[in-house]
């Protein structure tokens, strides 16, 4: 009895550390953490000749609103500056809540009115 009891304290663990992270098929878009608490979305510009730099980004989960926080400049706007001045292609970073264990798909990428990606809705793939 006492083995089954252990048994399951592991496995509810090993569930409960389980992160569903979405497929994403988008060139431009990537998820990365640091410390395995905290995720982000890192988004790179497709071209380095760009000035301008109107973003629209969607993301979906299901059941749940706020996950998603604001979309930053990347390493910081100094940088993005720079980068914009030496023809570097800028990022931009947005930092995800995780709610039941699972982060938000990208569903549309989007640059000054291009459309750099878009993907259906929530469908993931478990990675531990």
């Amino acid at each position: 009895m006492r083995i089954g009891i252990i048994l399951c304290f592991f496995l509810c663990l090993k569930n409960a550390l389980t992160l569903n992270i979405p497929e994403n098929n988008c060139q431009h878009f990537r998820y990365v953490t640091w410390d395995r608490k905290n995720y982000y979305g890192i988004v790179t510009a497709p071209r380095a000749d760009l000035t301008t730099f109107n973003w629209k980004v969607k993301f979906s989960i299901k059941g749940v609103t706020g996950t998603v926080g604001k979309l930053q400049p990347y390493p910081s706007m100094e940088k993005v500056f720079a980068n914009v001045q030496n023809r570097i292609p800028i990022q931009t970073i947005v930092q995800f809540n995780i709610v039941n264990n699972a982060l938000p798909k990208l569903t549309l990428l989007q640059l000054n009115g291009a459309t750099l990606c878009s993907n259906t809705e929530c469908e993931w793939k478990m990675v531990s």
